[in-house]
């Protein structure tokens, strides 16, 4: 439990990935028959009025090839391992009811890789392609060794040496972090860091029978960084994040300007960011705490310490993003090695679990202007006179 006199210090940030694309995480497809008795939903369309479908060869022993429903003629068309045309009323649909990320991946020669989580149209043996043709794509099969994308169009066989392979990958989540829990010895080494980087003191004491009144007037230049990391693959679907984190100090009151801010971001092993801030920070403060006594709360910084912590985090669809149910969302959290034991559903959707790790960075952080003193993240009640 840390002093009572110790009072929040919150640090809001939002950070999204420098580049949102997939997550890398395999998302499963389903291949629904043809003459099921509702209306089928969630088609993958690869081009104009034709619908990604397969047919089967051998009821006896089921083999596929995948080609494309033609939406107007309700028939579904292939090409069979003899290059020959196939058309069945038989046949079954690709469907994404999971809003799975869905990308046509370009293959323009034989020595291309068959990407990663590309769309099976049978178990190891062929794969969900298409092709431009005649002013629109037709959807076909490529074998595993690829090398050719076989489609049928109007009784004929075509084949593709350059064609698109589908891939299938989870939606991208949104992170917010709030209520970081930090040992009370690890909140010491921070503060005492933060007085001789920020104020450059180095003896101010905070003990009950000692006050310090002190005048400052800075400008400076912070280059910032923090990181966030885990010992899990548990960030390879966060494509941003909301950080809300409070650090507790008894400590003084000020007033902070930000002049410049120009910031960019990296991934790492869990989230990253780097910014240079420019600074003025101009404040007249007492030092000093006891049991009865509350100050507001100051500037912050500290180096990388590995700081270990515990915060509540609230997963759901990134920004941007078509909705996810909340068991769709702890798949991909169980996918990416979280504990289910610590899941929770929340009424707007999101699921709540536990994050771990490590905290290292440089951070500059200011007090915020709040009347609400006994909220759920803990504002200081010193804050709500600060002028911002």
């Amino acid at each position: 439990m840390l002093p009572k006199s110790y009072i929040s210090l919150l640090l809001v940030t939002t950070i999204v990935k420098s580049c949102l694309g997939g997550t890398g995480l395999s998302c499963k497809l389903e291949w629904v028959p043809s003459g099921s008795s509702e209306r089928i939903k969630h088609t993958v369309f690869p081009g104009v009025e034709n619908i990604v479908a397969r047919i089967g060869i051998d009821p006896q022993q089921p083999t596929y090839h995948g080609g494309y429903l033609s939406v107007l003629e309700g028939m579904a068309y292939a090409v069979d391992d003899q290059e020959n045309t196939i058309e069945s009323e038989t046949y079954s649909v690709l469907t994404n009811p999971l809003n799975c990320t869905l990308e046509w991946i370009p293959i323009s020669s034989d020595t291309d890789p068959i990407p990663p989580n590309a769309v099976e149209v049978d178990v190891g043996d062929s794969y969900v392609g298409r092709a431009a043709f005649d002013g629109t794509y037709k959807s076909g099969w490529t074998p595993a060794d690829h090398g050719f994308l076989y489609a049928a169009m109007d009784g004929r066989v075509l084949k593709f040496s350059k064609y698109e392979i589908l891939t299938s990958e989870q939606p991208s989540l949104h992170l917010s972090l709030t209520k970081f829990d930090f040992s009370p010895a690890d909140l010491e080494a921070i503060e005492r860091n933060t007085k001789s980087e920020l104020f450059s003191v180095d003896d101010i004491t905070t003990a009950s029978s000692h006050r310090v009144n002190y005048s400052l007037i800075r400008e400076a230049v912070i280059d910032e960084h923090f990181e966030i990391k885990e010992d899990i693959y548990g960030w390879a679907a966060v494509s941003s994040l909301d950080m809300h984190m409070i650090f507790w100090y008894g400590s003084p009151s000020l007033r902070v300007k930000d002049l410049e801010v120009n910031m960019h971001h990296a991934m790492v092993v869990g989230i990253r960011t780097e910014r240079e801030r420019h600074v003025k920070i101009s404040a007249t403060f007492e030092i000093g705490s006891s049991d009865t006594n509350i100050y507001c709360s100051y500037a912050t910084i500290h180096e990388d310490m590995d700081i270990p912590f515990i915060a509540r985090g609230v997963f759901g669809p990134a920004r941007g993003q078509n909705w996810i149910s909340q068991e769709h969302i702890k798949e991909i959290l169980i996918q990416t090695g979280r504990d289910e034991t610590t899941f929770s559903n929340l009424p707007d959707g999101t699921v709540q679990t536990v994050v771990e790790g490590q905290l290292n960075g440089r951070l500059f952080l200011r007090t915020s202007l709040k009347t609400h003193n006994n909220g759920p993240d803990g504002y200081g009640p010193c804050d709500r006179h600060l002028i911002p």
